[in-house]
């Protein structure tokens, strides 16, 4: 019913109303964000919602389908890396795999990694120095890239809080307001990891984070199609989030 009434929204409004300038910016993220002047009206939001219930009802059904409520998740196919020139002094990377220590630390141990994750190799970095100065990457790239950062899931001030547009309206410049893959990594014993990206053009450019723990996994393809979702790398005392049925 939902939808019918927002088509009828639409009828109404698609010769009448054209837009307000402030749903046509990056910082704009909902209900969907306005990058480049898109999804600005009525009319553009419709079928992003057409295909929210479509995939609802595709997923309801595979639950109806399947034993004991379980089905069976589909294949992931792991981004693809590119090669940049790290020019930061003293890079040493680390492939982003089960077993690896992110930091020099047993605590620091991936326990569980998305698949998406798998290709990547990402950048040592100092924690204590992350806790004292920021974390700063310089690098060239010859392509437009997006560089794969992970946030620890924590509220402690010895971890970098993600990117929020509600604290800095200018908190997406790079697409980076948004979870690509939420609960996409585990540690021993340090918060689970969500998975943000950020773009940057060809050329030589500079990354610079605030002060805490966070992790820099990677870089890909900037044009390279990635989904979002949620992989549920949880507790086991933790509910399983229910938005994947919209995807």
């Amino acid at each position: 019913k939902a939808l019918e009434y927002y088509e009828e929204l639409v009828k109404l409004t698609k010769d009448t109303y054209f837009y307000a300038n402030s749903m046509q910016t990056a910082q704009r993220r909902i209900p969907i964000g306005g990058d480049d002047g898109k999804n600005k009206t009525w009319e553009e939001l419709l079928p992003h919602y057409e295909r929210e219930l479509a995939n609802f009802k595709r997923n309801i059904s595979l639950l109806k389908e399947a034993k004991n409520g379980k089905i069976k998740p589909k294949a992931v196919t792991p981004w693809k890396p590119v090669n940049v020139t790290v020019l930061s002094p003293k890079a040493a990377t680390y492939a982003v795999k089960e077993g690896t220590k992110v930091y020099e630390t047993d605590i620091s141990e991936l326990v569980k990694v998305a698949p998406e994750l798998k290709n990547l190799k990402g950048i040592s970095l100092v924690e204590d120095q992350q806790n004292t100065e920021g974390t700063t990457l310089k690098f060239k790239n010859d392509k437009a890239v997006k560089l794969v950062v992970g946030y620890f899931n924590s509220d402690q001030k010895r971890f970098l809080f993600p990117p929020s547009l509600e604290t800095n309206a200018a908190g997406n410049e790079r697409g980076e307001a948004e979870v690509i893959l939420a609960n996409a990594m585990n540690l021993k014993e340090l918060p689970r990891i969500n998975i943000h990206t950020y773009t940057f053009k060809a050329g030589e450019n500079e990354l610079n984070l605030g002060k805490g723990r966070v992790l820099i996994l990677g870089f890909i393809d900037a044009n390279q199609k990635i989904e979002t979702r949620d992989v549920g790398f949880i507790g086991a005392d933790e509910k399983e989030a229910v938005d994947w049925l919209f995807y």
